[in-house]
């Protein structure tokens, strides 16, 4: 009954993931894998226990060789993003012209602005306190000032797993007046003397 339930279940996945079945495994192992009966073993291969893991990165699952945590997050390029990057653009031109801005500045959304790397909207100064995971210090790229201006669209999602782009979906395009959704004017906020 098992092997039957596996095989129609392999149909349906196959074209989920595209990595190859390592070597001497066949659609009914990768099946019992989707399923949960089939689990990492001592005698699987480095090939086997990554294939694993990437077939468990949409659920999530532990790493069977580290222990970390693997997930794959499907992050939307919100309000609050558009909201910050619109902040840097104004904080980058007269009358302030500050290249870089403290993340404290807009405290409330300091997490927003690191997911805006993610489409090239922002950078990091680059960090020399070890002690510390970044500098704090952040600045619209042209590419984000030109996204602040509404001169181009951008793919409403991103795929990231381990902090890295994976893919973009490319289904929904989206403008930054699009991102601030109703919440902001983006007329106003682009329209003030300071951000």
């Amino acid at each position: 009954m098992v092997a039957g339930v596996a095989e129609a279940v392999a149909v349906e996945v196959a074209d989920l993931h595209e990595a190859p079945l390592p070597p001497g495994r066949d659609e009914s192992w990768v099946a019992l894998i989707d399923l949960g009966i089939a689990r990492p073993q001592p005698h699987w291969t480095l090939e086997e226990l990554r294939f694993y893991l990437e077939r468990k990165k949409d659920e999530g699952s532990f790493c069977p060789c580290c222990d970390q945590y693997a997930k794959r997050y499907t992050r939307k390029l919100n309000s609050g993003m558009a909201r910050v990057l619109s902040y840097l653009v104004k904080a980058g031109q007269p009358p302030l012209a500050e290249p870089w801005v403290h993340r404290k500045r807009f405290d409330r959304h300091s997490r927003e602005v690191c997911q805006l790397v993610w489409w090239g909207l922002a950078e990091d100064r680059g960090n020399i306190n070890p002690a510390k995971r970044d500098s704090g210090y952040w600045r619209a790229t042209e590419r984000g000032v030109d996204f602040a201006y509404n001169r181009f669209t951008l793919p409403r999602a991103a795929v990231i797993y381990n902090n890295a782009v994976e893919r973009f979906t490319d289904d929904d395009m989206i403008s930054i007046q699009d991102a601030l959704g109703d919440k902001f004017d983006y007329q106003e906020l682009m329209d003030r003397q300071e951000p």
